[in-house]
């Protein structure tokens, strides 16, 4: 991977993350599902490098989760992972996935 590349998937990666950060932020206040702090799910763009254009049902706190360690995305669920990715955890809604260092 050449380092315009590696370059292109971190601007990725900060975009969605951003986007993600404010939707989290405004939240979904009511209805079914409702997490601890009481919000419901929300829509969240998959944070893989690509773009997929998955979108996942998550609430904040499950957002928060997949974020909690800087290595750690938000992908859709059953995305394709690249050698340098690793899947941390799985659930219906969307997988978190680690990623290598490059």
């Amino acid at each position: 991977m050449d380092a315009e590349h590696r370059r292109r998937i971190a601007n990725n990666e900060r975009t969605f993350e951003q986007v993600n950060y404010t939707v989290g932020a405004v939240g979904t206040a009511g209805g079914e599902g409702l997490d601890a702090d009481g919000y419901g799910p929300a829509s969240y763009d998959c944070e893989c490098a690509g773009t997929c254009g998955a979108i996942m049902r998550l609430t904040p706190l499950e957002y928060e989760h997949a974020r909690s360690n800087l290595a750690w995305f938000a992908y859709g669920p059953a995305h394709r992972v690249s050698a340098a990715e690793e899947v941390v955890e799985s659930h219906a809604s969307h997988w978190i996935i680690a990623r290598s260092p490059t």
